[in-house]
């Protein structure tokens, strides 16, 4: 733990000379109601931590989000994801693409069908969603996972929470003193806590902030968002 916040130590530096200066984090972005990738209709609502088409964001301080940058592209960065609808899948192609990272796509054991995805109290996802202790099945495994510093990790939101399927990822591997970057996909639903409740599953990494992005978000979203990474509170 001692290394990793030592680590951490390195790479946020900047934090105090921008301090100093008196520059702070600003904007305010939108706020909005819950749905879910799989079955939302799309709303157009203000929230915080989104990136839409026309790329608002709630941004850090551009010098330290530089810097974030810089030391990601230093490290060795994964790309990972896990999407039903492709809309994840997109974000994630541009972000390996951008970052020159290589690419893993999280596959259910049981791939989910429509019937599955549907907006049903019986649906397999949301007997899945309302259960914490469910681990859906992946088939295959990262190879050379302990050579990987830096991990984007990519996901839909499913009520409000990632999938119960992103919790078997990450109990899968040993994450110590790595960086994770969550991000997620939804029509409408806000990145709540689900990049912070996954912190628990990977409790000696070191966390940056999540980001949620809109269906439609293009290359230029992702690597605007890329120019404005921060720290995660938590």
């Amino acid at each position: 733990m001692l290394h990793l916040r030592s680590r951490l130590f390195s790479w946020f530096s900047m934090l105090t000379l921008v301090i100093s200066l008196g520059l702070s984090a600003f904007m305010a972005a939108e706020a909005s109601a819950d749905a879910t990738e799989a079955n939302a209709t799309p709303v157009a609502a203000p929230i915080a931590n989104v990136i839409s088409p026309n790329y608002p964001i709630a941004s850090p301080t551009t010098a330290v989000s530089e810097h974030l940058l810089k030391k990601i592209q230093a490290s060795k960065v994964l790309v990972v994801y896990f999407s039903t609808s492709g809309h994840t899948k997109q974000v994630a192609e541009a972000t390996a693409q951008i970052l020159q990272a290589p690419l893993y796509a999280i596959t259910p054991a049981q791939p989910y069908t429509e019937e599955d995805l549907a907006d049903a109290d019986t649906a397999r996802t949301r007997v899945e969603q309302d259960n914490p202790n469910l681990r859906p099945a992946i088939l295959g495994k990262v190879e050379q996972m302990a050579d990987y510093e830096v991990v984007f990790l990519g996901y839909p939101i499913w009520k409000g929470q990632a999938p119960r399927i992103i919790s078997t990822f990450l109990e899968s591997y040993d994450f110590t003193n790595k960086i994770i970057v969550p991000f997620c996909t939804s029509y409408s639903s806000p990145i709540g806590d689900s990049d912070l409740k996954l912190h628990a599953f990977a409790p000696l990494a070191g966390w940056l902030e999540g980001m949620r992005f809109a269906p439609g978000s293009d290359s230029g979203a992702v690597d605007y968002w890329l120019h404005h990474l921060t720290l995660s509170p938590n």
